[in-house]
C-alpha cells in the first residue's frame, strides 16, 4: 500500500504494516500522519487519505534533553516499569513533549525511511545533522540459502551538544517476518575524554562481557563486521563470543540431525575488518571469507 501526502505528494512505500501496527486500537479520527517533506498533517485510515486541513511546524528538537532522558535521569514511573518504552521516550521529551500520552509522539517528526533506526547511522543524520554516531561492532546472521537475515549493531552516540555520550545497540531481523530492537544505552558516559576515543573498541567489549555474564553477544552471527578505523582485542573477541560460538555448534548438530545440511561456513564465526562506508551501505554483508581477519570455529 502507498500513502500518498495530500499537500505535496510525498509518497511513503511499504509501510502499511508499520502503520497499522502503530494505529492498533487507536481510533480513526486519531490516526494522524504528518509528512516528512512538508510537515502536512492528515488522517490515515486504511485506505484514502483523510486531510486535516492544517498543518504544523515541526518543533525544534534539542538534544541535550534527547540525551538526559535516553540516559535515564528523572525519568518518570511509567517509563522505569516499561524500559522497552525509553527510546520513543527520550526522542519525545527532546521534540517538546511533557505528557504520558505523547511519549511516542515524536517519531511522528521522523522521516519514515529513517524511523526504525535500522541504520543508526542515518537515522540518527536524519534526526539531527549535530548528532554523532559511530558503527563499531555488527554482528550478522547471514542465511545461506538467503531466507532471512539478522543484524546487531554496537555504535557510539555523542554529540558537541551535550557532555553525554552512549555505547548503544540496535538490531533487526528480516525474513517470513519484520522485527526490530530500537536503540538502547548499553554504556552512559557523563563526561567522556575524546582523547580515549581509540580505546571504545576496548570498553564496549568488556562492557558486553560484564552484561552479559560471558553469555555471547548475539546468539545468532556468523558473520561480524569491525570498524576498521579502530584497533581490535583478538583475545576479547574470543571471549566475547565464545559462548555464542558454542550455541552454533550446538545449532549445527541439532540442525543435521533434522536433515537441514547448511555448510560448515555457516556455523563458524567470521570477522572482517570493514570500512565504515560499507558498515553504514545498503548491504554490510561481507561474503569473501578469504578476507577474514579472524575466525572461530
Amino acid at each position: 500500500m502507498i500513502i500518498t501526502c495530500p499537500y505535496c505528494k510525498k509518497k511513503y512505500f511499504r509501510i502499511k504494516k508499520i502503520l497499522d501496527k502503530k494505529f492498533k486500537n487507536i481510533p480513526n479520527d486519531e490516526r494522524i500522519i504528518i509528512c516528512s517533506k512538508c510537515k502536512g498533517k492528515f488522517y490515515y485510515n486504511r485506505g484514502p487519505d483523510y486531510i486535516q486541513k492544517n498543518k504544523i511546524k515541526k518543533p525544534k528538537f534539542n538534544i541535550e534533553i534527547f540525551f538526559e532522558s535516553f540516559a535515564k535521569i528523572n525519568l518518570p514511573k511509567y517509563i522505569i516499569a516499561r524500559p522497552h518504552m525509553l527510546f520513543d521516550y527520550a526522542l519525545s521529551k527532546g521534540f517538546g513533549y511533557e505528557e504520558e500520552k505523547d511519549y511516542n509522539s515524536g517519531r511522528d517528526w521522523i522521516d519514515t525511511d529513517y524511523s526504525l533506526f535500522e541504520n543508526p547511522k542515518k537515522s540518527f543524520n536524519n534526526l539531527s545533522k549535530l548528532l554523532e554516531y559511530t558503527p563499531l561492532i555488527q554482528t550478522i546472521d547471514n542465511d545461506p540459502e538467503g531466507v532471512f537475515i539478522s543484524k546487531e549493531e554496537f555504535g557510539y552516540l555523542s554529540s558537541k551538544k551535550s557532555n553525554i555520550s552512549f555505547l548503544i545497540s540496535s538490531s533487526f531481523y528480516h525474513g517470513d517476518g519484520h522485527s526490530w530492537e530500537e536503540p538502547k544505552p548499553l554504556t552512559i558516559f557523563k563526561k567522556f575524554d575524546n582523547k580515549k576515543i581509540k580505546e571504545l573498541p576496548k570498553i564496549l567489549l568488556n562492557s558486553l562481557k560484564k552484561t552479559i555474564k560471558n553469555q555471547g553477544i548475539y546468539f545468532a552471527s556468523n558473520l561480524v563486521n569491525l570498524n576498521n578505523k579502530f584497533i581490535w582485542d583478538k583475545k576479547l573477541l574470543e571471549i566475547a563470543f565464545k559462548e555464542d560460538l558454542k550455541k552454533r555448534k550446538k545449532v549445527k548438530k541439532e540442525q543435521k540431525k533434522n536433515g537441514i545440511d547448511n555448510p560448515d561456513w555457516y556455523y563458524n564465526i567470521w570477522f572482517f575488518l570493514t570500512l565504515e562506508k560499507k558498515m553504514i551501505s545498503k548491504d554490510p554483508t561481507n561474503t569473501n571469507l578469504l578476507k577474514a581477519c579472524m575466525t572461530l570455529q
